[in-house]
C-alpha cells in the first residue's frame, strides 16, 4: 500500500513537471500585443491575406488615434484555453481590458470582445449586429471593435461643453439662442455623418461578402481573380476613407470609388459562373443582411411579407421560433429594412 501511495505521488509530481513548461509558455498573441495594437497569428495566414493584416493594423492604429485604445488579433485558437470567450476574458486581464478594448477571433470561431464596456452590453452589441455571421475574420474584429469600444473621449459632451462655456459667460437671451443652435446643428452633423457611414458601411460589406463567393467558387478563372483583387483594393481605399470621414460630405465622396468597384466585381462574379444584377449591389445575397454572403436557400424573415432569398444560416433561423429581422440603416433617424432604401 505504501508503494502504491509512493507511486502515485511520483506520478502527480511527474505530470505537475510536465505541465510546469505548458503553463509558463507565453501566448504569442499576448506578447505581441503587449507592443503593438493588432496581431494575425502566422498560422492564420492562410485565411488573413498581407493585405487584410495591414487594414486590421491600420484600423488598430486608428482607434488608437481616435481616443478608443483597442487590441485587435486574429488567432489560430484559444491558446491554453476551452473556449474563446475564455481565453479573449484571460487576455484581457493581462492587456488591462478595463481601459484597453480587446478584440479577437479566429478562423472558423466566434469574436469575442471585453473592454471598459460592460459584458452585457458589448454582447448585445454584437448579437445585435450579427457580427458573428460575417465569414472575414478581419471584418469580423473591425466590425466587432466598432461595436464594442466606448465612444471617443468627450465625444458624447462636446455640443453641450459649447453651450455652457456661453452660458458661463453670463450673455442674454441672444447667446442662449445661439448657443441652442450650435448644439442642433452639431447634433444634425453628427447624425448626417453616422447616417452616411451606416450606408457606406451596407454597400462595403456586401462587396466584402460578393468577392468571398467569387473567391470560394472551384477554379476561379485568372480574369476573375484579376478582376476580384481590383475590386477589393478600391473597396479597401473606400473603407479606409469612410473610416477616417469627419463629415458626411467626406463620405460621399469616398464612396463615388465604390460603384465601379461594384461593376467589377459584378463581372468577376460572372466570368465565376455566377449571374448576379450589376446595378443590384445585393443581387445573390443573403437578403437578411447582405454581409452573410451568398444566398443559398429561401426563407421568410420575421418582417418581410414573402420568403427571400438567404444565406443557409439565416435559412436554419428563419425555421426557428425567433425568425430574424433584415438589416436596417438610419433614414432621417429612423431605422428602414436595407433593402428598402434607394441605391445612388
Amino acid at each position: 500500500m505504501r508503494a502504491t501511495r509512493r507511486a502515485l505521488a511520483l506520478g502527480v509530481l511527474v505530470a505537475a513537471a510536465a505541465a510546469a513548461p505548458a503553463r509558463a509558455a507565453v501566448d504569442p498573441a499576448e506578447r505581441a500585443l503587449r507592443h503593438a495594437n493588432s496581431y494575425v497569428s502566422p498560422l492564420a495566414r492562410d485565411v488573413v491575406s498581407a493585405k487584410d493584416a495591414a487594414l486590421l493594423a491600420r484600423r488598430a492604429d486608428r482607434m488608437v488615434a481616435d481616443g478608443r485604445p483597442a487590441k485587435l488579433a486574429v488567432v489560430a485558437g484559444p491558446y491554453g484555453a476551452p473556449s474563446m470567450r475564455r481565453y479573449v476574458r484571460r487576455l484581457g486581464r493581462q492587456l488591462d481590458a478595463s481601459r484597453v478594448t480587446v478584440v479577437v477571433t479566429a478562423p472558423g470561431r466566434p469574436v469575442v470582445a471585453v473592454g471598459p464596456r460592460t459584458p452585457a452590453d458589448i454582447t448585445r452589441a454584437l448579437r445585435s449586429a450579427h457580427v458573428n455571421r460575417l465569414h472575414d475574420p478581419v471584418a469580423r474584429v473591425v466590425r466587432a471593435a466598432d461595436l464594442a469600444a466606448p465612444p471617443p473621449p468627450g465625444a458624447a459632451g462636446s455640443a453641450l461643453t459649447g453651450v455652457v462655456v456661453l452660458l458661463g459667460l453670463g450673455l442674454a437671451g441672444g447667446v442662449w439662442a445661439a448657443a441652442w443652435g450650435v448644439r442642433r446643428e452639431r447634433r444634425h452633423a453628427r447624425l448626417a455623418l453616422d447616417e452616411a457611414r451606416a450606408h457606406a458601411r451596407l454597400r462595403i460589406d456586401a462587396l466584402r461578402a460578393r468577392a468571398d463567393a467569387v473567391a470560394r467558387r472551384p477554379f476561379l478563372p485568372p480574369a476573375a481573380r484579376a478582376l476580384a483583387e481590383g475590386s477589393a483594393a478600391a473597396r479597401e481605399r473606400v473603407s479606409e476613407a469612410v473610416t477616417q470621414a469627419t463629415g458626411a460630405g467626406q463620405v460621399e465622396a469616398a464612396m463615388a470609388e465604390l460603384p465601379p468597384a461594384e461593376a467589377t466585381a459584378a463581372q468577376a462574379a460572372a466570368l465565376a459562373g455566377l449571374a448576379v444584377n450589376p446595378d443590384d449591389p445585393f443581387d445573390g445575397l443573403c437578403a437578411v443582411d447582405p454581409a452573410h454572403g451568398e444566398a443559398t436557400a429561401s426563407a421568410q424573415p420575421a418582417d418581410a411579407a414573402e420568403p427571400v432569398p438567404v444565406c443557409a444560416e439565416c435559412a436554419r433561423a428563419c425555421a426557428s421560433s425567433d425568425p430574424p429581422r433584415r438589416r436596417t440603416v438610419p433614414v432621417g433617424g429612423r431605422p428602414v429594412p436595407f433593402d428598402a432604401v434607394r441605391i445612388h
